[in-house]
């Protein structure tokens, strides 16, 4: 299952996209076809989907472990 981050902005998309989307579906206990494709065109618009995705590279690095002994 994937998680999102309330704190960043796209996670604070994903939450008001799922509370509209709930809106709907409990005022016309369903999700008309009309009403979805214009809640979905104004959340899409707020990303920007034409230029290449950057990917970060993951280095690993040097973990240290401390034990207790007593």
């Amino acid at each position: 299952m994937i998680t999102h981050d309330p704190t960043t902005p796209e996670g604070e998309a994903i939450i008001d996209l799922h509370k509209q989307m709930a809106e709907l579906q409990e005022r016309t206990d369903e999700w008309p076809g009309a009403d979805t494709v214009a809640i979905l065109d104004k959340w899409l618009a707020l990303f920007d989907l034409t230029r290449p995705v950057t990917r970060t590279r993951l280095v690993a690095g040097s973990v240290w472990v401390l034990r207790r002994q007593d």
